[in-house]
Order: C-alpha cells, then structure tokens, then sequence
C-alpha cells in the first residue's frame, strides 16, 4: 500500500466460502475450511505487515453451530491445531489474541486451550494491537449477553458503556466479505455502524494478499463523514 495513512485500523473478514471452494474441488468441507484456515492466517500476516492494529476473523457463527455435527466437529478441530500458529502470530506481532463469542458452546478442553493463548498474548496488550476470533459467536448474543452483564450489577447502559462490555469492544473501520454475498450474517452490528463494506465474489481460499489490497485500495477511495456534512456539521432531517 502506498497510502499508508489510508490503512484502516481495524479490519473483520467473514470467511465465506470454504464449503462452496471445497466441493468445486470435489473435496470434504474439512479440507475446504483447512484450506480457509490457512488463507487467513496470510491475510492476518498481511495486515500487521501494512499497519493494520486490530483484525477480527469470523470463524463460525451460533447458526453454523447448526450444520452438521461432523462438519462443526472439524472445525473446531482445526481450531484446536491451530493454536500453535496464534502463539507464534502473537510472539511475531506482538498482538493480543481474543474469542469472542459463547465459550459455553465449546468443549472445556477446546475452552481451557485457548484461554491460555489468551494469558500468554496479554503481555503483549500495550503494543494496541490485536487479533479477535469469533467463535460459535453471533452479533445479537454477544450484544445480549452484555446487557444481561449490566443488569446484574444494576448498571444503566449508555452507547459507550455496552461497546466497552461486547466481547470485542472496538469498532470497525473495514468489513471484507469474499464469498459471493452480500450481508452481514449477524457479524458484530454494533460494531459496524459506520464501517465500509467491501464484497468480494472471491471464495475465501482463494482471496489472497492481492485481492485483500484492492479492498484497502477501495476503503481508501471512501470519503468517510460519518453522519457529518463536509463543513463537519451533523446532518439534520428534513421537516
């Protein structure tokens, strides 16, 4: 990137179309979400490469939850195999690595392995930079859950107050959604009020570090304002 100053601070993918690339290939969904697994790993490298502080991964949502049983099982095989690979990207970037989502969802051993990739990336929490993974993690759950979080203390929920208590409390600058559609599948609605939304018909397996900066170079053609006229006045509606 060129541009650097145009380099958004915080990135999410929904990892769409591993099943579709997989069967195109007359391959298992396994095979199709290793090969996904793989992909983002190179984009999470990317992104820290070209500045990018904070990127969120959205692994599998509550409705794949779902699917069949063999293929969330596999899933969460991977992820399980993949925790050396979140160590190293941690100990290389210096990054904090969160799940977000319903660990209830999750087997405790599955559960107990990735908290400790959580405690050994905290000594990295001052450098700002992290990498959130959403697992078996839907948008209005989280939301939620953290409100149900808040009325157990007797708090009184302000718009700051239940971004700070979503389990990845951030907003986004840029989605990136290869794949072929175009929603946002219950992927963090609170948190992408303002972010641009990049669709790509990509299956991603195969979105790779050229395709991922046509989608910064676009985010860098946007004129962002949010809600604001270009004299930095808020926009009234019309009577």
């Amino acid at each position: 990137m060129n541009n650097v100053k145009a380099v958004p601070s915080h990135v999410g993918f929904i990892m769409d179309g591993n099943g579709r690339w997989a069967k195109s290939r007359k391959l298992s969904h396994y095979k199709g979400h290793e090969a996904g697994g793989a992909r983002m790993f190179g984009l999470l490298r990317h992104s820290f490469e070209i500045g990018v502080k904070t990127v969120t991964c959205y692994v599998l949502s509550t409705e794949n939850l779902k699917r069949d049983a063999s293929e969330v099982k596999g899933v969460f095989l991977l992820v399980s195999i993949a925790i050396k690979i979140f160590i190293e990207l941690s100990d290389e970037f210096h990054v904090k690595i969160k799940f977000a989502g319903d660990m209830h969802a999750l087997s405790p051993r599955l559960a107990k392995a990735l908290h400790k990739v959580e405690e050994h990336s905290l000594q990295y929490e001052a450098e700002g930079k992290c990498i959130y993974v959403c697992l078996a993690y839907g948008s209005r759950n989280e939301i939620v859950r953290a409100a149900n979080k808040a009325l157990q203390k007797g708090e009184t929920l302000t718009e700051e107050s239940l971004l700070a208590s979503l389990d990845a409390p951030i907003n986004l600058d840029l989605v990136i959604r290869p794949g072929g559609e175009h929603r946002l599948s219950n992927f963090m609605l609170y948190q992408c009020t303002y972010a641009e939304i990049y669709f790509s018909d990509v299956l991603f397996p195969d979105f790779s570090d050229e395709e991922y900066d046509k989608a910064l170079e676009w985010y860098a053609s946007r004129k962002r304002n949010f809600g604001l006229r270009k004299d930095n006045t808020a926009t009234k509606p019309n009577n």
